[in-house]
């Protein structure tokens, strides 16, 4: 049986860091796409600077940090996800801590909500508003990967 040289364990070590490097890529992408599988979802997180988590009995969402762009926002955060706009905040529904990023359209909403309801809000108000991390709960609408709807709770 012939030894190999260093050239040929080089090249598998450097093959074995590549697929390494692929599979974690790919689960970081899985991550991310998450938020785009078909159907109607809602997710609420509270806009202050904890990853979130079980607290005094229930499960409470929180984002660190909001990024956006014209056509995303990005949260670094954990959330409460269902396919109903009554978010229950308990395990099942608790999405852990990551990167979470929703497509925004020329289609989506933007709201306040007082004690008379709902009230319109202008996109940059409301991408602004989710940068500050000021204590706010926001619910996402989510069809088919795209906000529909981005509602602030005070």
């Amino acid at each position: 049986m012939k030894k190999s040289t260093w050239k040929e364990r080089f090249s598998k070590f450097i093959l074995a860091v590549f697929v390494v490097g692929i599979i974690f890529s790919c689960s970081n992408i899985e991550q991310v796409q998450a938020a785009s599988k078909k159907g109607t979802y809602y997710y609420g997180t509270v806009l202050n600077r904890t990853k979130g988590g079980k607290k005094y009995g229930s499960w409470q969402p929180g984002t660190k940090k909001v990024k956006y762009t014209s056509k995303s926002i990005t949260f670094y955060g954990s959330f409460m996800k269902s396919n109903k706009a009554s978010l229950k905040f308990n395990k099942k529904n608790f999405v852990k801590y990551g990167k979470k990023t929703f497509k925004l359209t020329s289609k989506t909403k933007y709201y306040w909500t007082d004690e008379y309801g709902r009230i319109p809000a202008k996109k940059y108000e409301a991408l602004k508003c989710c940068k500050k991390l000021n204590g706010l709960m926001v619910t996402l609408k989510v069809t088919n990967g795209k906000v529909v709807s981005l509602t602030f709770y005070s």
